[in-house]
C-alpha cells in the first residue's frame, strides 16, 4: 500500500528536480513535458503551468520536443505520435515501442531544420515472448515541414539492429563534442551501442562497451542510462541481471563514442 503523503512528497520533488534541471538548459525544446493520465507541464521562466490535455491515458512517459521558443511540436508515447494540435499525426500511428515504458527518445536531426528521429525498443518480444525471442531498437523519422507545419511521420519502425536477446528500454541522447552531432546510447543484452546521428542521418556501425552484464529477463529490460550535463559520465541501472548490480559508472568520450567503466555500485 503507498503512503499517500510519501507520494504526493515525491511529485513535489520530481517537480523540483525538473525545475533545477531548466536552470542549466538555456534552450526551450524541453519546456514542454506531457505523461500519462492526460498530465502536461509547460514550464516558463518563472512558473510552471498544469494543464490536462495530454493524449496518453494510460501510465507512461512519453518523449516530447518543443521549438525554440517553447511552443510543444510533437510527443510520443513510443505507440503514438501526436502533433502540436495534440492530434495523432499523420501516419503516426502503430509505432513499435513499449507500451507504458520511458523506452522512446525524440532528437532533432543535427543539420536539418525539419526531421527529428523518434528512437524506440520494440515491443514485440515484450509483448509476445513465446513467438519473438529477440528485441531491436527502432526509429521513425518525423517531417515536421509536412501537414502545413503540423509534422508527417515519413519513416516508420526502422530496425537498426536486432539485439539477439533481450533489448532494455534504456535509451539516451548525449551532445557530440563538436557541438553539433549526438551520440544515440541504447543497451542490448550485455552492451551499450554507441550511435551517431549527423546530417548524413545514422550511423550504420556503433561503438560497443560490453558491461559484463547479462539481461536474463523481460523484467530486467527495465532502467535508465542518463548521462550528466557535461556528457562524460554515463549512469547505467540494471534490475535483476547477473552477476547481480544495482548501477555502473561509466567515462564517456564524447568525441569517439568510447565507453569505459568508472564505478559499480551494488
Amino acid at each position: 500500500m503507498y503512503n499517500c503523503n510519501f507520494v504526493k512528497m515525491k511529485i513535489r520533488l520530481f517537480i523540483l528536480l525538473l525545475i533545477g534541471s531548466k536552470l542549466c538548459i538555456a534552450q526551450h525544446e524541453i519546456d514542454n513535458w506531457l505523461f500519462g493520465g492526460g498530465r502536461h507541464f509547460h514550464f516558463y521562466e518563472d512558473s510552471i503551468a498544469i494543464l490536462n490535455d495530454s493524449k496518453v491515458q494510460y501510465a507512461a512517459f512519453p518523449a516530447c520536443v518543443s521549438d525554440t521558443l517553447g511552443n510543444l511540436l510533437l510527443y510520443s508515447s513510443g505507440i503514438n505520435v501526436w502533433n502540436k494540435e495534440f492530434k495523432i499525426m499523420k501516419n503516426g500511428d502503430s509505432l513499435l515501442g513499449v507500451l507504458g515504458s520511458c523506452g522512446n527518445i525524440i532528437v532533432k536531426q543535427p543539420g536539418n531544420n525539419s526531421n527529428y528521429f523518434i528512437f524506440i525498443t520494440d515491443n514485440l518480444h515484450h509483448y509476445f515472448p513465446f513467438y519473438f525471442k529477440n528485441s531491436g531498437i527502432r526509429y521513425s523519422i518525423v517531417n515536421m515541414d509536412m501537414d502545413s507545419g503540423r509534422g508527417q511521420v515519413t519513416n516508420k519502425n526502422i530496425l537498426i539492429s536486432d539485439t539477439g536477446g533481450y533489448a532494455t528500454i534504456k535509451l539516451c541522447a548525449i551532445k557530440h563534442y563538436n557541438g553539433k552531432d549526438i551520440w544515440i546510447l541504447m543497451q542490448n543484452n550485455d552492451s551499450v551501442n554507441c550511435y551517431l546521428l549527423c546530417e548524413n542521418g545514422l550511423s550504420k556501425k556503433p561503438t560497443v562497451f560490453f558491461t559484463g552484464q547479462k539481461i536474463v529477463s523481460t523484467f530486467s529490460t527495465v532502467g535508465v542510462i542518463t548521462a550528466n550535463i557535461n556528457g562524460n559520465l554515463i549512469a547505467n541501472s540494471n534490475i535483476n541481471a547477473t552477476p547481480k548490480t544495482i548501477s555502473q559508472i561509466y567515462s564517456f568520450d564524447n568525441s569517439t563514442g568510447i565507453i569505459k567503466l568508472k564505478n559499480t555500485i551494488k
